[in-house]
């Protein structure tokens, strides 16, 4: 857990960080997921929309603690990629 970690003064930020601790390992790929199901994942009781919105805020910031963060649509959708802060980012592969 990074040191850091009780500062996060919002609840998605910390349920994000422990799920992308959890998902993302530290490969180079990093890891991705749909929006809509962190949404489904979270168990958040606000609409997509505003748990959406919540959630660009976030990325936009493009770090999460020791996580870099960045969206990118794909297949009609908004993915979420994180990677470790020290890794070098690849790109994914155009595959599905």
């Amino acid at each position: 857990m990074h040191r850091d970690y009780f500062l996060l003064t919002g609840g998605y930020e910390r349920w994000l960080y422990r799920f992308i601790r959890k998902t993302a390992g530290t490969g180079p790929h990093g890891w991705k997921w749909k929006l809509k199901t962190l949404y489904e994942r979270s168990g958040s009781t606000r609409s997509y929309k505003y748990f959406s919105r919540d959630l660009r805020k976030i990325i936009d910031r493009g770090m999460l603690l020791d996580y870099r963060l960045s969206a990118f649509p794909r297949e009609r959708e908004t993915w979420l990629h994180a990677c470790k802060a020290g890794k070098p980012a690849k790109p994914f592969a155009s595959k599905p």
